[in-house]
């Protein structure tokens, strides 16, 4: 087997059956070839976690089951501030149905190359992908852009730790008695939610009912 190391093994080219482009990941532009790799990208960036993302990292040569030689290349190869690094193959479930008994032997040489090398193999589908984790992280990721309002975070924050777990509204009315200053801060509240400052599951939809939770110093909930 016999792995060969590149900046981007091959070029994403427009493609006219499906959607391709790049989307700014983790401070750097990061190319997709389907919607479904995009919406995994806006799931890493939106991840604290991840410190990095590679697209189409590697080209991997390996025999296939008759001896012939075979190539496959990953979709993405993720670096994280904690953990190893994890190689992913993106594909929609039908397609992994169809075509299984000729992606089969490309994703077990992946996964044994990726053990050779210290990395983590996975493969990702729009069940994995398309939950309330990827509309929080579309809904939130807008107001990491936004400017701080320093005062009104501080009495949101203030509110959180003598609340502890409370709803949005309740947050907002601890913080500002004065009505007319409420849905001003919201924008700050679903901010310092889209900072960790504030905890929340965000694998459920993220609503005005949602438990919102305070944050330790050590950034727990």
């Amino acid at each position: 087997m016999e792995t060969r190391q590149q900046a981007q093994a091959r070029r994403i080219r427009p493609n006219r059956r499906s959607l391709t482009g790049s989307i700014p990941v983790k401070g750097r532009a990061v190319p997709f070839e389907s919607s479904l790799e995009r919406d995994l990208l806006v799931l890493l960036d939106f991840d604290e976690d991840v410190a990095s993302v590679a697209a189409q990292p590697y080209t991997l040569s390996f025999a296939g089951p008759g001896g012939e030689r075979r190539r496959y290349t990953p979709d993405f190869r993720v670096r994280r501030h904690s953990g190893p690094p994890t190689v992913y193959e993106v594909k929609y479930r039908q397609e992994l149905r169809e075509r299984w008994p000729d992606l089969k032997p490309r994703f077990r040489a992946a996964a044994r190359d990726a053990r050779q090398r210290g990395l983590r193999f996975e493969v990702v589908t729009e069940v994995e992908i398309r939950g309330p984790r990827l509309e929080n992280a579309r809904f939130l990721r807008p107001y990491l852009d936004r400017r701080p309002d320093a005062g009104t975070e501080s009495r949101l924050l203030d509110a959180m730790t003598q609340l502890g777990t409370a709803k949005p509204g309740d947050i907002l009315n601890t913080a500002f008695p004065e009505h007319a200053s409420r849905s001003m801060a919201l924008p700050s509240l679903w901010r310092l939610v889209a900072l960790g400052r504030i905890a929340a599951d965000l694998d459920a939809p993220l609503t005005m009912a949602t438990p919102l939770r305070a944050v330790g110093e050590d950034g727990r909930p």
